[in-house]
């Protein structure tokens, strides 16, 4: 029996799931938004401090909690933010 839908397929025909498909996206409006910021003259932004201004929590946030939520060390997170 066929489903209804049909399927995406990449380049080399396998088969492209919606997580895929979503994922694909993000990183290319990833991608335009460091392309933005770089031709704004933020030469120095890297794509951890894009995690860090994400979601910023309402009242702060800890180095050692940060480090948490982005799955980075603590030391990773300290440098990040200075």
């Amino acid at each position: 029996m066929k489903s209804s839908h049909a399927a995406r397929t990449d380049k080399t025909g396998r088969t492209l799931y919606v997580g895929a498909l979503l994922r694909l996206c993000w990183q290319r409006v990833c991608a335009r938004i460091g392309d933005a910021i770089r031709a704004a003259g933020f030469t120095d932004l890297q794509e951890t401090h894009m995690q860090v201004f994400s979601y910023p929590p309402p009242d702060g946030i800890r180095p050692s909690d940060l480090a948490r939520r982005l799955n980075i060390s603590r030391q990773a997170a300290n440098h990040v933010i200075a």
